[in-house]
């Protein structure tokens, strides 16, 4: 996301006073229900509690409440799910962040946007796993710094709207063509082409000392020798033990498999546009002139195990937990292995709309393309069997594989790259637009802490 310069003077200029006074009131107004919950408040525990920090379009930033994002991101960034105690120093950076979030999170709320209490669940879920902890433990570490289970989760929901938004408003308007896909491959072919190798004999004149009118008369016997090699008046290896300066001439200038990292750029582009049994157009470097004979070509390529799998996904409903999931996933799998048809469940049952429409079909998927716990249940299957419920952070999935094969996807992984390479480009482009026009409008007042 895209880090707010500094704001200028006008940010803080134009609140009048009537509005600062509105702000400086509703501070007092928690101060007073804070005693009144608590008892009488400590002034550096009502500062801690309340300070109002920065005020974006009528909602406060609160300290309490820059604490808590600071906390979660430190705790995201933990290698060893350990972070210390809030200091009290204002990270202009977070700050920042927070003002980008609100901004955002308050066009969303206005869309009518929502983030169910199940989706934060898993969210959390998933920040506590990549710590290496659970839920509750990770609870019972953040509240030892000061941060309650709500605010985090408050801190989560806010989160997942804002990704709501951009998916609707940005990710869902960026289009990238197949055009564009191949004309981005045809502009980058390391993507493709960077693992191809060659089977090749080499044929070397050596320049060295040599004068120009010396140089160009080996470059006029040389092409005649390549004449005569395609109309086979000799074979190569004959034509390098008779007239080549090869440094090893005892096999005839094979020097076999090579990959393409392993020849210089010339060599390269030659042999790319020579036929395999072919001779190629003279090459000439800084050693010599050289001609190469392609006796053959391949792809080294990315051969993975695909299978050809669907699922159905069962998610909580509203007023539901995951064992409630869990349950309707169980009855769903009794009635398939009872007979009724998979595709017609998936359509009525899962959660997953887009293959959920197509009878389940997930199509031919790769390894790392689903979560673990999915991938090993799929690996686990025998065909044609339908799994008892696995759980991950999207729900509980009844999972099928119906067939298997080895592919190579080279051309699929380097367009599936190229593809996001684009969207990433584009989404930035306009997201930038997009958001630049909602800060520009934005009415943001630094309160208790200096802009920038």
């Amino acid at each position: 996301m895209k880090k707010l310069k500094t704001m200028p003077p006008r940010f803080m200029l134009r609140a009048s006073p009537t509005r600062r006074a509105k702000w400086r009131v509703a501070v007092v107004l928690v101060l007073c229900t804070a005693a009144l919950l608590f008892g009488p408040v400590a002034p550096a525990l009502a500062a801690a509690i309340d300070k109002v920090l920065v005020v974006v379009n009528e909602e406060a930033i609160t300290l309490s409440e820059y604490q808590a994002r600071h906390q979660r991101e430190a705790l995201e960034q933990s290698q060893s799910g350990r972070i210390a105690p809030f200091d009290g120093r204002i990270d202009s950076r977070v700050l920042n962040r927070m003002i980008d979030d609100r901004i955002q999170a308050q066009i969303a709320a206005r869309r009518g946007l929502t983030v169910t209490a199940a989706e934060v669940e898993r969210a959390v879920a998933g920040i506590a796993e990549r710590n290496q902890l659970t839920p509750p433990q990770l609870f019972a570490q953040l509240q030892e710094v000061g941060i309650s289970a709500r605010q985090f989760q408050t801190n989560i929901r806010e989160q997942q709207l804002i990704r709501r938004l951009v998916d609707l408003v940005v990710n869902s308007r960026v289009q990238v063509s197949e055009r564009e896909v191949e004309n981005f491959l045809a502009s980058h072919e390391e993507m493709t082409a960077s693992d191809d190798a060659f089977e090749v004999s080499h044929f070397l004149i050596d320049l060295g000392g040599k004068s120009d009118a010396q140089t160009q008369s080996d470059y006029e016997n040389l092409e005649y020798l390549r004449q005569g090699l395609l109309a086979g008046r000799g074979t190569f290896a004959q034509f390098v033990a008779d007239y080549a300066d090869n440094p090893d001439k005892s096999q005839g200038g094979y020097l076999g498999w090579r990959r393409v990292d392993q020849f210089p750029d010339s060599f390269v582009a030659a042999l790319r546009g020579t036929e395999v049994g072919g001779i190629s157009s003279i090459i000439r470097s800084g050693s010599g002139l050289h001609l190469l004979k392609l006796h053959d070509r391949r792809q080294a390529g990315t051969i993975v195990s695909q299978q050809l799998v669907r699922h159905i996904l069962i998610r909580p409903g509203p007023g539901q937990t995951m064992a409630d999931a869990l349950e309707l996933a169980e009855q769903l799998r009794a009635q398939i292995i009872a007979g009724e048809a998979f595709e017609k469940i998936a359509r009525v049952h899962s959660a997953d709309q887009a293959s959920g429409a197509e009878g389940g079909q997930l199509g031919w998927v790769n390894p790392g393309d689903f979560p673990p716990a999915f991938e090993r249940a799929a690996d686990a299957l025998a065909l044609n069997t339908v799994s008892a419920p696995v759980r991950s952070q999207a729900g509980y999935h009844l999972i099928e594989v119906l067939e298997r094969r080895d592919s190579d996807i080279s051309l699929e992984l380097a367009a599936r790259r190229a593809r996001q390479m684009i969207f990433q480009r584009k989404a930035a482009e306009f997201y930038d637009n997009w958001y630049g026009a909602l800060r520009d409008s934005a009415y943001i007042e630094y309160i208790a802490v200096n802009p920038g």
